[in-house]
């Protein structure tokens, strides 16, 4: 909700918002094994249900908003751009 506070009193000129997003992981992620792999699996489920609930609640609101992938890069919500974002 803090979020979206921000976002509603910003500057109108203001054209674009990012959101820098980090997790912490239970697992050290240089390892391997299926623990690894599962805790993988969480941490991009929860990526994925914030980037979704933020980028909802944005556009209830009138703005535009779209999330990253972080395995493909790929945007999550504009389906048919096929642009990968480089790190």
């Amino acid at each position: 909700d803090e979020v979206m506070s921000d976002a509603a009193d910003a500057d109108s000129s203001l054209r674009l918002l990012a959101i820098p997003t980090n997790q912490r992981a239970r697992e050290d992620l240089v390892a391997v094994g299926d623990h690894i792999e599962q805790e993988k699996d969480r941490l991009l489920n929860v990526f994925i249900s914030f980037g979704q609930y933020i980028c909802d609640q944005l556009r209830a609101k009138g703005f535009w908003a779209d999330y990253i992938d972080p395995c493909s890069g790929l945007p999550m919500i504009s389906l048919n751009c096929n642009k990968v974002y480089s790190e």
